[in-house]
């Protein structure tokens, strides 16, 4: 339920307000939000990070209701998408593509959607946005040495920061680095376009 009054106040208040705020939102995978300098971890620095959070708006206490699998991540980008509890979300996974769901809403508020990264939702993401960058799956394909690690009586040597080893830096650049360039690339250009 909180989703759905999350995507419903969003598409209320976008539709209502005299000048519609720009929306950027963040969908990371496997990070905590004590992960992000600004919330004052005593290690972590994460500089971009901290300005949106000191310029914007941060979830702080929310929580994920669980999943219908061991991949927490495709359950919480449907519930996300879709505004459904989770139940609700994998009932109706398989009918996402036949649902108006949170970028479509957004669109018939006036919003130009985007979006880029990693997907792993039961629709297709070309219908729901109104541009896309760079679609990528679950996981990247991984170096075969790379699993069943480390090997009794032999050192670990993998290293997923090494480009040779395949996986997120597949193509030579590290998909991170491929989807922000993306993005700034489509903020610069909509920047451009509401400027004329």
């Amino acid at each position: 339920m909180r989703f759905s009054l999350l995507l419903f106040s969003l598409t209320c208040f976008a539709t209502f307000a005299k000048e519609k705020p720009n929306l950027l939102f963040i969908f990371a995978d496997d990070m905590t939000h004590a992960a992000v300098g600004a919330l004052e971890h005593p290690e972590v620095k994460t500089p971009n990070l901290d300005r949106l959070f000191k310029s914007g708006t941060t979830f702080t206490h929310a929580y994920n209701p669980g999943a219908w699998n061991g991949a927490v991540c495709i359950a919480s980008r449907t519930m996300l998408m879709s505004g459904r509890h989770v139940w609700y979300a994998h009932r109706e996974e398989s009918q996402l593509n036949d649902m108006t769901l949170w970028p479509q809403l957004m669109s018939q508020a006036g919003y130009e959607t985007y979006f880029t990264g990693k997907w792993h939702v039961k629709a297709k993401a070309r219908k729901i946005f109104d541009h896309v960058g760079h679609i990528r799956p679950g996981m990247p394909r991984d170096t075969e040495h790379g699993y069943n690690r480390p090997r009794h009586g032999h050192k670990d040597t993998w290293d997923p920061a090494d480009p040779k080893n395949g996986g997120f830096w597949k193509g030579g650049k590290h998909w991170s680095e491929v989807e922000a360039d993306t993005a700034v690339k489509f903020l610069d250009q909509a920047k451009q376009n509401q400027e004329k």
